[in-house]
């Protein structure tokens, strides 16, 4: 049997202290936003998106503030359980 490695199994380099840093702020971001959609703060969650920001998941395909707006109508609450985020940064 032959195993193939991805970039995900990978560690992608050595981090500094400022890769650290920044790789920590996108996690903290992304967790919460998915906390502000679980608990339905419309507002903060839009703040974690940039005008230019675009979505592409299974049921929805646009901006970020378009996503929030998508959320907020969404009849049930999915809650997300976010763990062993990894973040690579690309230049």
């Amino acid at each position: 049997m032959t195993y193939v490695r991805t970039k995900l199994q990978t560690r992608p380099q050595i981090n500094t202290v400022g890769d650290i840093l920044e790789k920590e702020s996108v996690k903290e971001l992304v967790q919460f936003e998915r906390y502000c959609r679980d608990n339905a703060l419309w507002e903060e969650m839009d703040r974690c998106y940039t005008a230019d920001s675009e979505i592409i998941i299974s049921w929805f395909h646009g901006t970020g503030h378009e996503f929030v707006e998508a959320s907020k109508r969404m009849a049930g609450r999915a809650p997300h359980k976010i763990y062993n985020t990894q973040v690579w940064l690309h230049g």
